[in-house]
């Protein structure tokens, strides 16, 4: 996807540079030009796309006290105990389908897709469910005192 992105964005200032896309003579700043900026928006456009999905969880396993979960282009595996889930919501997106986004009490946030992760929907849907409970035992506690 970052590929098709950074073409979008690429490959427009490189047109000029062939001639059955442009009827006109070239000057040599244009094709200087192209040939600086052709790159340059590629690499702008795959740069944002990746920094875009810097929170995608591509794997993850829950044994119901800790999450474990592994990021996109990352060796390492994060673990975030269930009880420092402050936010879970969902988002629909028109491109990417349906994903849910994961707000641990550090700021840390994951990512789950629905069209990547099988699971992704019935975990989450868990995850919401277990943050409203943790939520109301709070606020019934922050009521008694």
């Amino acid at each position: 996807m970052g590929v098709l992105i950074g073409l979008l964005f690429g490959a427009p200032s490189v047109f000029p540079l062939f001639p059955f896309f442009s009827h006109r003579p070239l000057s040599q700043g244009l094709v200087i030009a192209a040939i600086i900026l052709g790159p340059l928006l590629f690499a702008c456009g795959f740069g944002l796309w990746r920094w875009q999905m810097r929170n995608t969880v591509v794997e993850f396993a829950c044994d119901g006290d800790s999450l474990q979960f592994r990021k996109a282009w990352r060796d390492s595996a994060e673990t975030q105990a269930v009880s420092d889930v402050a936010k879970v919501w969902g988002r629909r997106s028109r491109n990417y389908g349906l994903w849910y986004r994961v707000l641990f009490r550090d700021g840390t946030q994951a990512a789950l897709s629905c069209n990547d992760l099988p699971n992704a929907k019935v975990f989450a849907d868990w995850l919401y469910s277990r943050s409203q409970e943790r939520r109301a035992a709070e606020a019934g506690t922050r009521s008694l005192a």
